[in-house]
């Protein structure tokens, strides 16, 4: 069967090529799953970790973005490496005589509003869409969430918390992301200090939404003894937990005894295992996207709306 687009890799770590050619949490298994995708390459920096991933993928490879792109000409560009380099690869690649029709880059997009604006005027300039892999964004369970708390289900959002670790923007971008996406609404600082852990970057944070009332906290978490990634939002009719770097979602109802005490019912399983990964609606999205033209398909995942997101980090 004929593919219709080509797609090239930059960045060989985990997200980009996962534990296995089988693993569709990968940019490279979800591109493999789908039929109209064919992979062209990987490009990365470290010649030893390109002959592994050649060995184990059975993949071109690349030490250098200007010879993979003349040679492949993708459609598509996964943009997998680290943060610090987003700004300086997506110029570059845009402004390439062989730039694809879409960069499908890794989060946190870049580390500062200046960089974001200043590539998406380039590519907006060059007919290049970016769209931004915050992965709960292309899961099934959380669009679920958002029609429910659009729809009034849980009620008024009262307050909000989240733990992170790692860094406030490589870490909690996700969990502020997650939010403004859920909400349609925008988080804005509203006071910030130095974690009690050392490390650099972490902050504990209150927020607030800009249109609705609820306040969030964010608290900055050590590693050790283990990694926690969890959101409690406190709705006035139900609580719901999500925990498990969001695989597990809970919810508790709102109920009085007879004395007019309020507390919360048992804990209720509410997500569905999905049967397609995140990154595999990610990968169809993008094909839908290249066979219809149609902007708006991807309006909750673009740099446009990301950028939004961001700015609850920067």
């Amino acid at each position: 069967m004929k593919k219709n687009y080509k797609a090239l890799i930059i960045g060989c770590g985990k997200i980009a090529f996962g534990n296995s050619r089988a693993d569709l949490n990968s940019h490279f298994g979800a591109f493999q799953k789908s039929n109209k995708i064919e992979i062209m390459g990987a490009v990365d920096i470290k010649k030893d970790k390109l002959k592994i991933i050649k060995k184990k993928f059975n993949i071109k490879i690349y030490d250098s973005v200007n010879l993979a792109l003349e040679i492949a000409k993708p459609d598509i560009i996964s943009l997998c490496t680290p943060d610090t380099t987003h700004f300086n690869l997506c110029y570059k690649i845009i402004h390439s005589k062989y730039s694809p029709k879409v960069i499908f880059l890794e989060k946190p997009c870049f580390s500062r509003y200046d960089e974001l604006k200043k590539i998406r005027q380039h590519a907006e300039k060059n007919k290049i869409e970016i769209i931004v892999n915050h992965t709960r964004r292309f899961d099934k369970n959380f669009q679920s969430l958002k029609l429910k708390i659009k729809s009034g289900f849980f009620g008024k959002i009262k307050r909000a918390y989240f733990s992170y670790y790692n860094g406030w923007i490589h870490n909690a971008s996700h969990q502020t992301d997650i939010l403004n996406y859920l909400f349609d609404d925008l988080l804005i600082k509203k006071k910030s200090k130095k974690s009690f852990f050392s490390k650099k970057n972490n902050f504990d944070v209150i927020l607030k939404f800009k249109k609705n009332l609820g306040l969030v906290f964010a608290l900055s978490l050590s590693e050790e003894p283990y990694q926690i990634f969890d959101i409690d939002l406190h709705f006035d009719k139900y609580r719901l937990l999500i925990d498990n770097f969001g695989k597990n979602a809970y919810l508790q109802k709102k109920i009085q005894n007879s004395i007019g005490e309020s507390f919360l019912s048992k804990k209720k399983s509410i997500f569905t295992i999905n049967k397609v990964t995140p990154m595999q609606n990610a990968v169809n999205l993008i094909v839908k996207f290249l066979d219809s033209h149609d902007r708006i398909l991807i309006n909750d995942y673009n740099i446009e709306s990301i950028g939004k997101s961001m700015k609850s980090i920067w």
